[in-house]
């Protein structure tokens, strides 16, 4: 959520804000999004059926966000 990918069919699949999304409709299907630096809301939205994660390190659709230090390194392990 928040983050921002890219304009190509598949950067605008994985980009959270719905007004970007909406106009290119429809998109490939299957994209989970959770909030940005919750980790509890990325482990539930991955599950044994998820073949990526696309976190933004940075995000930089609201300012420039850092991902909090712990919570990048525990996605990075998600399974």
């Amino acid at each position: 959520m928040r983050g921002f990918h890219g304009r190509t069919l598949g950067a605008l699949s994985a980009t959270g804000k719905r007004a970007c999304r909406e106009p290119f409709e429809p998109l490939l299907p299957g994209v989970r999004f959770a909030p940005f630096n919750r980790l509890d809301a990325m482990e539930s939205a991955v599950d044994g059926e998820t073949a990526a994660v696309i976190p933004e390190v940075i995000q930089g659709e609201g300012g420039a966000i850092p991902g909090d230090e712990d919570y990048l390194r525990s996605v990075q392990s998600l399974r």
